[in-house]
């Protein structure tokens, strides 16, 4: 990418040749999955950013006023990721790919701006042809905030059976102990995280976590979800993992919905600036900077 205004033709090529790769190795299923928990994280940042910011646009116009990083969001990732598959999904995957290795050898080793992009998938894949311009509807893509109507969302049948469990654990079918978790991947893990709702009880906050051992998995991604709940159920015996987990972590990913969530809640957000008073001297300055916009540091 030329300028950090165009950061998505970096990120988002990368995240759709990294699904793409996944599939090679493992399987339409297994990528499926993959894809479907970064549409998760792309909602969660609209969310986030609000659906009609600007922020949510392809082609950013960050201005010389703002830091760059603040452009550095899922939606350079997943939007620009879910773009691209969605133009595959329009002309069929043999004739994209084509068009994927003429534009990676006509601008090898230099950089290009989002309006090269566009001039080159109208005079190699589009052609002209107007039907085929409205179906992808890239303008909307690039220049228009939150994402088209005709996004190629993931189906990932894997999930359908994580979802039946979900259901059979909210409705009280099946205790946490019968639950086929111990067999699950982490991506199915993952989205039976994500499907329960915000909050949950005391009581089957407990249950999960001594169930599970949710509060002492080592894996960062199933925490961070788990971490989500315990902020939005104020489920206190999970305190002392996520003041761990945000002292010994440094990703962003991680670190800035965690400090957002606590300091919408006042009682919780005198705990995030504590933990972030001693976290803080060890975070990257990115990472202080971006922080620091949600929980300003004291004055000294």
């Amino acid at each position: 990418n030329a300028t950090w205004d165009d950061s998505w033709l970096n990120e988002g090529f990368t995240t759709y040749v990294e699904y793409r790769i996944m599939e090679e190795m493992k399987g339409k299923d297994y990528a499926a999955m993959l894809r479907s928990l970064g549409e998760h994280s792309l909602e969660e940042e609209l969310a986030d950013k609000g659906k009609d910011s600007p922020d949510t646009r392809l082609a950013l116009e960050l201005g010389a006023e703002r830091d760059p990083d603040e452009g550095s969001t899922q939606i350079a990732y997943e939007k620009g990721s879910l773009f691209l598959r969605t133009i595959e999904a329009q002309v069929g995957r043999e004739r994209f790919d084509a068009f994927l290795r003429g534009y990676f050898e006509r601008n090898a080793f230099k950089p290009t701006t989002t309006e090269d992009f566009v001039a080159q998938l109208e005079s190699e894949l589009i052609r002209g042809d107007a039907a085929l311009a409205a179906k992808i509807k890239y303008e909307e893509w690039i220049y228009q905030p939150n994402v088209p109507d005709n996004a190629a969302y993931a189906q990932p049948t894997l999930f359908a059976k994580v979802e039946e469990s979900t259901k059979a654990y909210q409705t009280g079918k099946v205790k946490a102990a019968a639950l086929p978790y111990g067999q699950w991947s982490t991506q199915e893990r993952l989205h039976f995280l994500h499907e329960l709702p915000k909050p949950l009880d005391a009581a089957r906050m407990a249950e999960l976590d001594q169930t599970l051992g949710l509060s002492k998995t080592g894996n960062s991604e199933v925490l961070f979800a788990w971490l989500e709940h315990v902020i939005a159920s104020k489920y206190e015996p999970g305190y002392p993992a996520l003041r761990s987990f945000l002292t010994g972590m440094g990703r962003m990913k991680f670190l800035r919905p965690l400090y957002l969530a606590l300091s919408k809640d006042p009682e919780q957000k005198k705990m995030a600036e504590e933990i972030y008073r001693e976290a803080r001297p060890g975070y990257h300055p990115l990472a202080q900077s971006l922080i620091d916009g949600v929980l300003p540091p004291a004055k000294s």
